[in-house]
């Protein structure tokens, strides 16, 4: 994550140098921008950090797919925004994408495990084949 947010700054900082931050120097705008560094940062990213130990990687990726949804539904609930007809079908999409990753996971978990992912083992007696 360190790599994202360094790589975010370097991007950002032509921007600091053109526009000046006279707006931090306020105290609603020194206000907002400390909400906006420790909440939708700092704790976010930490719970999100804390997180990804405790899940595989499948999970991640897949919860990591439901975050746009889950931001535009709760632009449409909290701030009344409205969604056009492609966009409720892209969520629909993403939400039936979604139940079909999780399906095809826990099929996975539940089937025996052999050789590589999603291949039966090798029949032959071990020792008697050659490795490509």
């Amino acid at each position: 994550m360190g790599l994202l947010f360094g790589g975010g700054a370097a991007v950002l900082a032509p921007v600091m140098v053109a526009v000046p931050p006279a707006w931090v120097l306020s105290v609603p705008g020194a206000a907002a921008a400390g909400y906006l560094a420790v909440v939708t940062l700092a704790v976010a990213y930490l719970l999100f950090g804390l997180a990804l130990r405790r899940i595989s990687a499948a999970e991640a990726s897949t919860l990591s797919l439901a975050e746009p949804a889950t931001a535009a539904l709760l632009g449409v609930v909290v701030l009344g925004e409205t969604l056009a007809p492609g966009g409720w079908l892209g969520l629909a999409l993403l939400g039936a994408g979604l139940v079909l990753a999780s399906w095809g996971s826990r099929a996975g978990a539940a089937a025996p495990r052999g050789g590589r992912s999603g291949h039966a083992a090798d029949p032959r007696p071990a020792g008697t084949h050659r490795s490509a």
